[in-house]
């Protein structure tokens, strides 16, 4: 009974608070993920680079025009790829390589720009979704679950895409979720979901204090898993 009364009360707030953003958000991931899939066929970084810079382009478009959580969102999702970069090389350099991007193209550090494109386009979708669970009326212990929960999905299946379409690969591990160490979801989904706890403080400080919480975490639970270091 406590079930259908809370899917029905969800199912009523989403009515009432659904807006034109909220469209566009869906329909632009929704594409990303079918041309991700496509990918795993094809196999093409060209391919990659047209599912992820599409909906990332009509978002930034939309937001242009539409200020609000989108925008806070996309801006949160740019600076995530550009410090990704900045992570990765030190962990590579200090702890060992992970694996090896299969796919060619340009690469900031030794980070490929097809991995900075899809931090940009989850982090954005998974900060808009955490602010618009407060904007429903839900807490803040609620939007940190609903954001760390699509962080944790969007890793296993996002990471798995990747690895399926050839854009990259790991090195074996003892805990794998498909083809990925295990320990790297459940690092975005705790990543993630402290980021409604920052975002009174702006984007900017939500960026840092959720970049540190991440690459902390992820470096923890590699050592702790085994990954790491690397030979």
């Amino acid at each position: 009974m406590w079930y259908a009364q809370v899917m029905g009360t969800l199912r009523w707030r989403i009515r009432t608070h659904w807006n034109r953003t909220d469209t566009v958000v869906l329909v632009c991931n929704t594409v990303a993920l079918v041309l991700l899939i496509g990918n795993c066929w094809w196999e093409s970084v060209a391919a990659c680079y047209v599912a992820l810079l599409l909906p990332l382009s009509f978002q930034v478009l939309h937001a242009y025009r539409d200020a609000g959580p989108l925008r806070r969102g996309l801006l949160f999702g740019v600076l995530v790829a550009a410090v990704w970069p900045i992570g990765e090389w030190f962990i590579v350099n200090v702890f060992g390589w992970w694996g090896e991007y299969v796919g060619a193209g340009p690469r900031v550090l030794e980070t490929a720009v097809y991995c900075m494109l899809i931090g940009w386009l989850a982090s954005t979708y998974c900060y808009y979704v955490g602010e618009r669970t407060m904007d429903l009326g839900y807490s803040v212990r609620a939007a940190c679950l609903v954001a760390g929960g699509s962080a944790l999905g969007l890793g296993i299946v996002g990471e798995n895409l990747f690895v399926a379409a050839r854009m990259w690969t790991y090195v074996p591990s003892a805990w794998e979720w498909g083809a990925v160490p295990a320990f790297l979801p459940v690092s975005y989904g705790i990543g993630y979901a402290t980021v409604p706890l920052f975002r009174r403080s702006g984007v900017l400080p939500t960026t840092i204090a959720f970049a540190s919480v991440l690459f902390s975490v992820s470096i923890a639970l590699g050592l702790l898993t085994g990954f790491l270091p690397r030979p």
